[in-house]
């Protein structure tokens, strides 16, 4: 039986963060907080510079992923207090790539509302 490869999307990430924090999830994921994930937070970011300097674009791809990882699980936890949601950190990206892109406008693309 042939194994097909499955395209990862940004919703199975979500959905594994989500399950890794659920109840019956993982200890570990279920005590984090936005607070505790700081110094893994910074280590990504770092790893992601040293990529860069180093011109590794293999390890770019895995660090870059890994800093994403951090990125969903941070707004997951926001998320489980409704303080802000997936489409808000979109959208206030979108908003500030417009405001300094002005050909931007040009494309129609309109992903949020200013509230």
């Amino acid at each position: 039986m042939k194994s097909e490869k499955k395209n990862n999307t940004l919703k199975d990430l979500i959905s594994t963060v989500k399950k890794l924090r659920s109840p019956s999830g993982c200890d570990w994921d279920k005590k984090q907080t936005h607070e505790s994930l700081i110094p893994y937070f910074l280590e990504e970011s770092y790893e992601v510079v040293e990529a860069i300097q180093s011109k590794n674009y293999d390890s770019l791809k895995e660090e870059l992923g890994d800093l994403f990882l951090h990125l969903i699980f941070q707004i997951d936890l926001a998320e489980e207090k409704n303080r802000f949601f997936l489409k808000d950190v979109l959208c206030i990206s979108y908003l500030y790539f417009k405001s300094s892109a002005k050909n931007l406008e040009a494309t129609g693309f309109e992903p949020c509302l200013v509230r």
